[in-house]
């Protein structure tokens, strides 16, 4: 249905629709009275034909034709009666479709005229349509062409400027001269230009598409610019040509770096006197190489290319090579060591550094080599020399500890003697003598025991064990120690303690009891008048809290250029022959060295003659509190001596015979158990007051045998073991033990333990010795037998007896290779060997107890023990005879 609009007179509107009647069309009409309700109509509704009179009024259709935005792609037919020339070419110029004579009008010129008037519309519309696709086409192709980071233009064959896009401008603005479309291209751009382009456009005419790459100068810059020339064919025939231009400076940048990069390599990778080869990654097969890399393995270079790399690897060590390789590769490790074979079949040790990198296209593995023959030989010579150093080492610490034995044996002797002296009746000039005996025995186990700590600290085997400890008992312990010195010499000596120091710490409290025994202890001694003081507080280092000990003397100061040295072995600010003060000179040397070890520092100001500050800093680990068990001291029992009933669980013959003799002395009543399984039941059937319990014995050890009677008894239990270690003796603890007993025990060590327990008093008797004790030069054996021969005797019997099946044991296990046994062997001999004052085997079976001992030092332990047994034998005969 064709919908039309009519405007004008309704007579005529009538004689139109009479008309159409006849039409082949459908149409159907709407009619208005003038140009302003056409204009009203035309906007609310759609219409295919605008059939209007010319004049309505004094109105014209005309104006009507100039509402563009109203009858847009509407023809519009007019009529009038007999219209003259001028009015139709009028009408007609103004935008009607077709002009009617309406004395003429029929229905054949009236469907005519519509059919014209729809076709046209049509025709318009779709024209219309492709030019806005064509419009949208052009816009979507202009804006991909100026947003493309290349220059693109065209030109026909005659030259003229077709197309240029954004980026072609801005190259032509930066150059000087703009081109507009429709110019002649090499009319309107500079000459050099025109050198490089117009031939390639001639090419392009021509059918062919050209390349090229030049260099030209762009605001006093050299860039490089690649230009490809195509030619645009209308079939067979070239219409024009095509030009796109890419700014490529960045990439003949980089292509230069690589060709002078290439270049730099070959002349580093021919010249270098570093053997280098190049590898192919995936076959291992030679690619390239250098002269040196040609002289390391003695062959050409063209006998070298095209060979498998793996042939130069010394075959027993291939594998290694292979695994090692896959390691490096993977980062686990930073470089490899080898062993490359000449072709002279010289085995030369190589490091290898290998970097994988593209060469000709291809993976390959850079490698160089680094002949290591020197290194090695330079490495085996350091290895001797350090070999030597650590046994000279070894040798120094075995001769110091083996000094300390030997030292500590008279040492005893002549101070147990003192002790005794003491009892007897003296003259006043008598005992001034042996307290002067005393006091130099104690000032000299003072050194002999700085002497081994630095030993230990020297060899790394000095071990620190922290524990909780509560700090202000611990402090006045060590202020007690000095106070009688400090109120000989009229000094006072002053604690400050400050209320953020935590009740209880957790460190090494025997170190730390140490550190501040010196430190006080020299304050004191260089101080004749004045004060010393302790000062203990909390401070922050390095985002760590620590506990700060200052300790300040007004005595007689250290001089600006010995404070650097005072920490040092041997060091003292007074070295003269007439100094006033003994010592060493290690003191404050394992002062420092203790610090180090607990993770702190220790630091000291001076004056000479102002007294001196020094400053301990240690980290500060709070430890939770300790409950204390006050049980112990609520259940000691009043007992008399022949109350005390005691369990000995030990599988040593010598140590129960000593244990017995000296609880015989008591006047305790006790029962043996050889081990921890008989212990149990001696607990179970006697009920004892305490139990000494060995910690090594067969078939049930002390400590499983310590929880089994804690099942069922709180009974005392006292640990008995030649370890004299602070752990070990917490492991006792740990176990269920109350206190610790070492090997070989003295009647003081057993009396010491039972006051603990118990509120008990024992009297020793102290009786005249014989001369021939002397002779038998055992001062050991003389403090456990005190003098009873009888017992000294029995002693020597079962040692001789024990040993002798010890000595077989240990030979068959040393045979083989038995540690376990060895260690065991060991252990159980090493009270005996204290008692008779048998150090070299002490040392050495210490040694085997912690699995230490080399295979040297167990050859020798079993020697050593044969001459022992012998010179027991020996001993005891002369012994007998009093000799």
């Amino acid at each position: 249905m064709i919908r039309i609009l009519y405007i004008g007179n309704h007579k005529n509107f009538v004689k139109l629709q009479d008309l159409s009647t006849n039409f082949n069309l459908a149409v159907s009409f709407n009619e208005v009275a003038s140009f302003k309700s056409a204009e009203d109509e035309l906007r609310n509704n759609d219409y295919e034909i605008i059939l209007s009179e010319l004049t309505i009024g004094d109105e014209s259709a005309l104006n009507l034709l100039d509402k563009e935005s109203l009858i847009e792609g509407i023809p519009v037919i007019l009529t009038e009666k007999s219209p003259s020339h001028e009015i139709t070419r009028t009408a007609l110029k103004n935008g009607a479709f077709d002009i009617l004579d309406c004395d003429y009008l029929n229905s054949i010129i009236l469907e005519d005229s519509f059919k014209e008037a729809i076709r046209y519309s049509k025709e318009n519309k779709l024209r219309q349509d492709l030019e806005k696709r064509l419009d949208g086409i052009y816009a979507n192709t202009r804006t991909i062409l100026d947003n493309i980071t290349d220059g693109i233009w065209s030109l026909d064959e005659k030259g003229k400027l077709l197309i240029i896009n954004a980026k072609a401008k801005d190259y032509f603005k930066d150059f000087g001269k703009s081109p507009s479309l429709g110019d002649t291209f090499f009319k309107h751009i500079d000459d050099f230009l025109i050198e490089k382009w117009e031939p390639l456009n001639q090419k392009a005419l021509n059918g062919q598409s050209v390349i090229s790459v030049d260099q030209f100068h762009q605001k006093e810059q050299l860039i490089y610019l690649e230009t490809a020339c195509t030619p645009i064919k209308s079939g067979e025939v070239t219409v024009g040509t095509s030009f796109v231009v890419r700014n490529v400076t960045e990439r003949e940048l980089a292509e230069a770096k690589i060709r002078e990069n290439e270049r730099n390599f070959r002349s580093v990778f021919t010249g270098s006197e570093v053997p280098i080869l190049l590898t192919s990654t995936a076959t291992n097969k030679i690619v390239d190489l250098n002269l040196a890399c040609s002289r390391l393995f003695n062959f050409t270079v063209d006998e070298l290319k095209d060979m498998n790399f793996f042939d130069l690897i010394s075959k027993s060590r291939i594998d290694n090579y292979q695994k090692d390789l896959e390691s490096y590769r993977k980062g686990k490790i930073d470089h490899m060591d080898s062993h490359i074979v000449t072709k002279d079949q010289e085995d030369i040790p190589v490091q290898l550094s290998i970097t994988e990198i593209f060469y000709n296209d291809e993976p390959c593995d850079l490698t160089f080599l680094y002949d290591i023959s020197a290194r090695i030989e330079t490495e085996k010579k350091l290895n001797e020399a350090r070999e030597l150093a650590e046994k000279s080492a070894e040798f120094k610490s075995l001769f110091l500890a083996n000094m300390s034995h030997e030292i500590r044996t008279p040492m005893n002797a002549m101070l147990g003697f003192a002790d005794l002296l003491k009892n007897t009746s003296l003259s006043d000039e008598q005992r001034e003598y042996v307290d002067i005996i005393s006091n130099s025995g104690q000032d000299l186990l003072v050194i002999i025991n700085d002497i081994l700590d630095l030993t230990k600290i020297e060899a790394g085997k000095l071990e620190l064990r922290p524990r909780v400890f509560e700090v202000m008992d611990t402090i006045k312990k060590v202020l007690r120690l000095h106070q009688h010195k400090a109120d000989e010499k009229q000094i006072d000596l002053s604690l400050q303690f400050s209320s953020n120091i935590p009740e209880f710490l957790e460190l090494d409290d025997i170190r730390l009891t140490q550190i501040l025994n010196n430190l006080i202890g020299n304050a004191i001694k260089f101080t004749e008048k004045g004060e010393v003081s302790l000062k203990i507080n909390k401070t922050v280092e390095k985002d760590q809290e620590m506990i700060k000990f200052i300790i300040k003397d007004t005595g007689i100061g250290i001089p600006e250029k010995e404070i650097a040295t005072i920490f040092e072995n041997f060091s003292q600010v007074d070295s003269s022959l007439q100094r006033k003060q003994k010592g060493t000179g290690l003191g404050l040397s394992i002062v420092s060295q203790l610090c180090q070890l607990m993770g702190g520092s220790i630091s000291a100001r001076s004056e000479e003659g102002e007294g001196s500050e020094f400053e301990v800093l240690l980290p500060l680990k709070i430890g939770n509190a300790i409950v204390k068990n006050e049980s112990k001291t609520e259940s000691k029992k009043e007992l008399i001596t022949d109350e005390l009933h005691v369990v000995i669980c030990e599988d040593n013959p010598v140590n129960v015979k000593l244990a017995t003799k000296i609880l015989d002395e008591l006047g305790v009543v006790y029962h043996v158990a050889k081990n921890g399984s008989e212990g149990i039941d001696a607990v179970k059937e006697h009920n004892p007051d305490v139990v000494f319990m060995d910690l090594q014995m067969p078939i049930l050890d002390g400590y499983e045998a310590t929880k089994e009677i804690r099942k069922f008894s709180q009974v005392p239990i006292i640990a008995m073991s030649a370890h004299v270690l602070e752990e070990e003796q917490n492991k006792c603890l740990d176990a269920g033990m109350n206190g610790f007993i070492p090997k070989p025990f003295k009647i003081d060590d057993i009396i010491k333990e039972l006051q603990k327990q118990f509120s008990f008093k024992a009297e020793i008797k102290k009786d005249q010795l014989d001369p021939k004790w002397k002779k038998l030069n055992m001062p050991g054996l003389l403090n456990l037998a005190k003098g009873d021969e009888e017992f000294a005797i029995s002693l020597f019997d079962i040692f001789i007896e024990q040993a002798n099946k010890d000595k077989i044991q240990f030979e068959k296990a040393l045979n083989n290779n038995d540690v376990d046994s060895m260690k065991s062997i060991a252990h159980k001999l090493l009270p005996s060997f204290m008692m008779f004052d048998f150090v070299q085997l002490h040392i050495i079976g210490e040694k085997l107890d912690n699995r230490e001992a080399t295979e040297r030092e167990r050859e020798y332990f079993l020697e050593r023990l044969e001459l022992a047994i012998n010179e027991i034998i020996e001993k005891r005969s002369s012994f007998i005879q009093g000799n």
